[in-house]
């Protein structure tokens, strides 16, 4: 800069020269204001074999729908149908989809993920960054076997027997913030089943929001124009949990009219709390059982039989398991033993302390007809025995009191 200052001084007398020199000092002082994007947007599709591959050549149409921002990029690493292994790169602009290289993509989905932001990091900087994992899901169960009849995990290919598991994905994760020097903002997941309390634990410190369902997604998905339309309107408005109300938002404006249909933003950082409150229900259940046995029986099986529950009955709506808790403890309560009324008391303070963190980390929610008081937050309750493959999951091995109510309830 300082060297074509001089020069500008020097040949300010020589006419037809000194017009070079402006236009290239203009050039420069151009170049070095362009704004670094506010979002870089980039989704993983994996759509299992043809499952699922018209449905997301659908949402890039709808992505194509969306207007061009210079501060937002919106990208899409496609893998390809009829066990090609082989995936695509696409940037998104209003109208386009511009092919920008292929890679090998669902052998192993961990590194793929990796690969695929330090690439986003290397040619589309920003300042926030969104990871949208689109395929098929089916929540906190991974079956390590790989022997499997229902997808497992999530981002399940039928033709190579891969998926991304629990571990996996705290590892992709974790490597993610590790490259872009700062952690992701928002993790959604575009697949059935991935809104659990587990799902939301595996990447606690890891997320600042995530967003997910209880249960089964349209094959299409989220709403892709509405929401990236509303993010480009307004790009450096937008945190991370404004991104997940748009998300929840353009869901619920695109299938209201359906009978079950969920999808919730949820405030990772409040997870731990959510955890210490699940606890804390299931451990005052277990001296009930002390006192009352019957009773606390009853409670118990008054939630199992009246609890929210999904496509897979063995999730349940966390909120709406407290408030089953709840409505059978009042009523055990107007009959009660002094002493045992009590405690009742006690534990339905607990279980209103519970519903009320739930929806301080609840950051907007959306359930339709046939869900209705569904939270936004599932847990894994089986009404069989507990899957074995339970126990790769964070939340299992650090919440000995859940999996010992779920293997004796």
């Amino acid at each position: 800069m300082k060297k074509k200052l001089k020069l500008l001084i020097y040949l300010k007398h020589t006419g037809r020269k000194i017009r070079i020199i402006l236009f290239s000092l203009s050039f420069f002082i151009f170049q070095s204001a362009s704004p670094m994007a506010e979002w870089t947007i980039v989704s993983y599709a994996q759509p299992n074999l043809n499952h699922l591959y018209q449905a997301m050549l659908s949402d890039i149409q709808a992505m194509k729908k969306v207007a061009t921002s210079p501060l937002v990029n919106i990208l899409i690493q496609f893998c390809q149908p009829v066990r090609s292994n082989n995936g695509i790169r696409y940037q998104i602009k209003q109208g386009q989809s511009i092919n920008l290289g292929s890679v090998p993509m669902g052998l192993h989905p961990e590194q793929e993920i990796v690969d695929m932001m330090q690439w986003a990091k290397t040619n589309f900087p920003a300042k926030k960054y969104m990871l949208l994992l689109s395929g098929d899901g089916n929540g906190t169960l991974d079956d390590q076997r790989k022997l499997i009849k229902d997808p497992r995990g999530v981002l399940y290919n039928s033709g190579a027997k891969t998926f991304l598991s629990n571990p996996a994905l705290t590892s992709a994760i974790t490597k993610v913030n590790n490259l872009l020097g700062q952690q992701l903002d928002i993790l959604s997941f575009d697949d059935c089943f991935m809104g659990g309390a587990e799902v939301v634990y595996q990447v606690r410190g890891l997320v600042q929001v995530m967003t997910g369902s209880e249960t089964t997604e349209p094959g299409i998905g989220y709403n892709y124009n509405q929401f990236l339309s509303a993010v480009v309107q307004n790009p450096t408005g937008i945190d991370a949990r404004a991104m997940g109300q748009l998300v929840v938002t353009a869901y619920q404006n695109m299938y209201s009219r359906t009978k079950s249909t969920t999808l919730a933003a949820i405030d990772v950082t409040q997870i731990d709390q959510i955890k210490s409150d699940i606890d804390a229900v299931v451990q005052q259940l277990a001296q009930l059982k002390t006192m009352q046995l019957n009773a606390a029986k009853s409670l118990i099986a008054y939630a199992s039989n009246k609890v929210i529950f999904f496509a897979n009955p063995d999730y349940v709506d966390l909120n709406s398991f407290y408030t089953t808790l709840l409505q059978k403890s009042r009523n055990i309560r107007q009959t009660a033993s002094m002493a045992f009324s009590k405690s009742l008391l006690s534990f339905e303070s607990v279980l209103q302390t519970a519903q009320t963190n739930i929806s301080n980390a609840i950051i907007a929610s959306y359930a339709s007809q046939n869900l209705a008081g569904a939270k936004g937050l599932s847990i894994y309750w089986p009404i069989k025995s507990v899957d074995p493959v339970y126990s790769n999951c964070l939340f299992a091995q650090d919440s000995p009191a859940w999996v010992n109510f779920i293997k004796n309830n």
